[in-house]
């Protein structure tokens, strides 16, 4: 909420705010959030009301995965919403600038490419130190599976620590 609230006052790059959601909501790695396809972003408009999350199948025929393994990751559909307006609004600005090539990943530059590792990192620690905390891609996974776990109840702690393997890869 804290970040959010920082992207609407203007006090953070809407791309930078995006990739650290996707780390921090999802548990993506940095070279999952870099190389993340725009092909996975959809409308949530018809989406109902009562559903949270939407499956995606990360496939390393699209994007870099851990040892090229695909894996599901429930996406919260607040942040596909706001990656679907990105992608639609900012993305294809970005991309008018670059018209000899535009890449396949949602996160683009200014100059309409795609981000590397350090520019992922550079973006996350200057959040993190704008809502007073240490933070990187790793430390980003590493809230989310915390988080993950204590939403559980107790009494299904261990079903949730299989199924979050699982999410994580």
């Amino acid at each position: 909420a804290l970040i959010i609230d920082l992207m609407k006052r203007g006090h953070t790059n809407n791309t930078h705010t995006l990739m650290f959601c996707l780390g921090l909501e999802c548990g993506l790695r940095s070279e999952e959030i870099i190389t993340f396809p725009e092909k996975y972003i959809i409308d949530t408009s018809h989406i109902p009301k009562h559903q949270k999350r939407i499956n995606v199948k990360l496939d390393p025929k699209d994007m870099r995965t851990k040892g090229s393994k695909p894996r599901i990751v429930p996406i919260p559909v607040t942040l596909m919403n706001k990656m679907w307006q990105y992608s639609r609004g900012t993305r294809n600005a970005f991309i008018e600038h670059n018209n000899e090539y535009a890449p396949k990943s949602l996160f683009v530059t200014r100059d309409g490419n795609t981000f590397s590792k350090s520019a992922l990192y550079k973006a996350c620690i200057n959040i993190g130190s704008k809502v007073g905390a240490h933070s990187n891609p790793h430390i980003l996974r590493h809230s989310f599976a915390t988080y993950w776990l204590l939403a559980a109840p107790p009494q299904h702690r261990q079903t949730a620590l299989l199924k979050l393997t699982a999410v994580l890869g």
